[in-house]
């Protein structure tokens, strides 16, 4: 066979093992970077036909920062100079997709030395880059995790016990750096008496053993001063089982330990007034037993006492009542018998008898409203709080129509209350509002705002504002402000509204000022 024969058979054979590798792109490139050839492997990798890519510019393969920074001509260039270079960056498939690629580009002379080109083989690391990205971050997180434990001494040891590594929590402590320790035996750590007893190596040997260490006892200071250390030490092993050395983690538990033994000497002490305290404990419960026996008797005679105070209250108001009718009757028989005999002055008298009576029983019914509030029935029930409201509202209807009032009302929600007791609050702090206004047109708001786990209505008004040093008396009984010819009442209607808002759990507040005043009641979610 010829020379030229056998060339021809080679290059052939060539040709045939180039076709058949798919991991790998292989091509050839003209000096100037115009691909030349182009095998499936490269198809594969790259995306480009052969048909698409050979006699375009290489270029393309590379991202546009590489393109800008001219890498590609760099590349040319060095493995020209050198004959062949070998490199690994980013890379540009057909469909923009980037991948790590493993390349090496040879330098292609002929027989002549002759320069013709470039021959390029690329192959898709991009999985073992990440893995070996993934790795070095984890080597630097570990690095940043020891270097930054400050409460710790985390060091290595080799097989022998020799240090390895040192980190800053390792400083703090033992207060050696780390060109003072390194390749140091790590007994210089105990203390004789341990030295003596070869404690260093048998805590060596049993982690070698077992695996994992954990131990407490006096360590030494650079300085000769002792802490007491709370100790892990790891046996370190390869894939094979091979003893690579040890890693060690100590822990100035000095206070910790101060304080264990603290506490036994406190523990003894303790037990030693034991008894001290169980005669005293009996001596006091005795003692308490007594005056249980008193509270309880005491608090059976206020019960009783309280109990007949309602009864007399009760009883007293409607005894009251009948005299208070027949005064009021037959002083209007009086005046109406002798209307033309009585002066002015006696008609005034009688006037002023009669509203005195009639104000009387005002009094009395209050003081019954009030009193009726401790037998009320109380319900936690869901109370469409809107339905009261309009009860309220027609309750109030003739008020309103006379004063020209505006009341309006927010959405309201459904409160635990009793229907009946939640009319009478709104109609007491909506007539109020009202009342106590000298505005031409009086107007009330009534909203409801979500607070956490309650509902919080309020009732807002334009009226004439309480003064902050008058606001702590309103919620008692028959406490006012005004006089009975320029505001008429009884002063028992904030006193009812705050009993039935406590006896349904809630509370009632007030803001007040010159522009008007603010009644609040909270009630709990349903």
């Amino acid at each position: 066979m010829t020379d030229t024969a056998l060339t021809t058979v080679m290059n052939d054979h060539f040709r045939l093992l180039i076709s058949g590798v798919r991991e790998y792109a292989i091509y050839m490139l003209d000096p100037a970077g115009r691909i030349l050839t182009w095998n499936p492997g490269a198809e594969h990798l790259k995306g480009y036909s052969e048909a698409e890519i050979v006699g375009c510019d290489f270029r393309r393969f590379f991202t546009e920062t590489d393109r800008v920074q001219q890498v590609p001509e760099q590349i040319l260039a060095r493995a020209r100079a050198a004959g062949e270079h070998r490199e690994e960056g980013w890379r540009v498939r057909k469909d923009g997709t980037t991948f790590w690629a493993d390349v090496l580009v040879t330098a292609l002379t002929d027989a002549d030395g002759v320069f013709k080109g470039y021959a390029k083989v690329t192959r898709d690391q991009t999985e073992k880059h990440a893995m070996e990205e993934q790795l070095r971050s984890s080597e630097e997180r570990f690095r940043l995790l020891v270097g930054g434990l400050k409460e710790h001494a985390l060091y290595m040891l080799d097989p022998e016990g020799r240090l390895q590594s040192w980190n800053d929590g390792a400083q703090r402590i033992k207060q050696y750096t780390e060109a003072e320790v390194i390749g140091r035996h790590f007994q210089l750590f105990f203390t004789a008496d341990d030295r003596a007893s070869n404690k260093p190596q048998r805590e060596l040997e049993l982690a070698t053993t077992v695996g994992v260490v954990e131990e407490e006892g006096w360590r030494l200071r650079k300085d000769g001063t002792r802490f007491w250390a709370a100790v892990v030490v790891t046996a370190l092993r390869d894939a094979a089982g091979v003893l690579k050395g040890f890693a060690k983690v100590t822990r100035d538990e000095t206070k910790r330990h101060q304080a264990d033994i603290d506490l036994h000497l406190a523990l003894d002490r303790a037990i030693d007034a034991e008894s001290m305290l169980r005669k005293h404990a009996l001596e006091l419960e005795n003692r308490v037993t007594e005056r249980t026996l008193l509270l309880t008797e005491q608090t059976d005679t206020l019960r009783r006492l309280n109990a007949e105070l309602e009864q007399f209250t009760y009883m007293a108001s409607h005894d009251l009542q009948e005299p208070l009718r027949m005064i009021s009757m037959h002083l209007e028989i009086l005046r109406m018998r002798n209307r033309d005999a009585l002066d002015a002055r006696s008609q005034a008298s009688i006037a002023s008898a009669c509203a005195g009576s009639a104000r009387m029983r005002s009094l009395i019914d209050s003081l019954l409203s009030y009193t009726r509030i401790d037998h009320a029935p109380t319900s936690h029930e869901p109370t469409d709080a809107n339905a009261a409201f309009q009860e309220a509202m027609e309750n109030l209807q003739s008020t309103i129509a006379d004063r020209h009032a505006l009341v309006r009302s927010h959405p309201l929600p459904h409160l635990p209350i009793e229907h009946s007791q939640l009319v009478q609050v709104f109609q007491n702090l909506i007539g109020n509002g009202i009342k106590y206004n000298r505005s031409p047109t009086p107007m009330v708001t009534v909203s409801a705002m979500r607070m956490a786990t309650e509902w919080a209505v309020r009732i807002q008004d334009n009226g004439i504002g309480i003064p902050e040093q008058y606001q702590s008396q309103l919620f008692q009984p028959f406490r006012r402000l005004h006089d009975q010819s320029e505001f008429p009442g009884t002063g028992v209607g904030l006193a009812i509204v705050k009993k039935i808002i406590e006896r349904h759990g809630g509370r009632i507040t007030l803001h007040s000022s010159e522009a008007g005043s603010s009644f609040s009641f909270a009630l709990r979610m349903v």
